[in-house]
C-alpha cells in the first residue's frame, strides 16, 4: 500500500497576480494621457513649423527688399518694415553711410550695448573720438577728492559786487 503522501495529486501552483507588461492593458489604463500627449506634441510641432515657414518667408522678403533698395528713403523703409532681421540691420547702416556720405548726417556714433555710452563718433568734418581699451572697475574714493588749495568761488557775489562799484 502505499503511503497518503505519494497518492495525492498534485495542486497546480497558483499564477502570479503580475506577470510582466502587458501593452494592451498599459493603453486601457492610459489611454487617455497617451492621447492628450499625442496631441499636445502634434499641436506644438504644427506651431513651430508655421512659426519657422513664417520666419522665413520674412527673412526672404527682407533680403529681396534690402537687395533691390538703392535710396535712402528705400534704405529707411527696409528698416522699418523688417526690424529684427539682419537686412534691416544692413539697412541702417547702409543708410547711415549714405546720409554721411551726402553729408546729411552730422555724427555717426557707435555705442557699447554692455556699457551703454558712446565708444566712438565721427563728424563729418572728420572730427571725433573713440575710446579703446576700456576697463571696468571701481575706482579709488580719492579719485573724487578736491586739488589741495581748491577754494570755492561764488559767482553771485562777485556780480553782486560788480553793480556797487557803478
Amino acid at each position: 500500500m502505499s503511503s497518503p503522501a505519494e497518492t495525492s495529486t498534485p495542486q497546480p501552483t497558483p499564477a502570479s497576480a503580475h506577470t510582466g507588461f502587458d501593452p494592451i492593458e498599459f493603453w486601457m489604463l492610459h489611454q487617455k494621457k497617451i492621447i492628450g500627449l499625442a496631441v499636445l506634441f502634434i499641436v506644438g510641432l504644427i506651431g513651430y513649423t508655421i512659426f519657422t515657414i513664417n520666419e522665413n518667408r520674412t527673412r526672404a522678403a527682407a533680403e529681396a527688399a534690402y537687395a533691390s533698395a538703392n535710396t535712402a528713403d528705400e534704405f529707411r523703409k527696409v528698416a522699418q518694415d523688417y526690424s529684427g532681421q539682419p537686412a534691416a540691420a544692413n539697412a541702417q547702416l547702409q543708410l547711415a553711410a549714405l546720409l554721411r556720405k551726402d553729408g546729411k548726417l552730422d555724427e555717426t556714433e557707435w555705442i557699447d550695448r554692455k556699457l551703454h555710452i558712446a565708444v566712438k563718433s565721427v563728424r563729418t568734418d572728420g572730427s571725433g573720438f573713440e575710446f579703446q581699451n576700456i576697463k571696468e572697475g571701481l575706482l579709488p574714493a580719492s579719485t573724487f577728492d578736491l586739488p589741495a588749495g581748491y577754494q570755492k568761488f561764488d559767482m553771485g557775489n562777485m556780480m553782486r559786487g560788480m553793480g556797487k562799484d557803478q
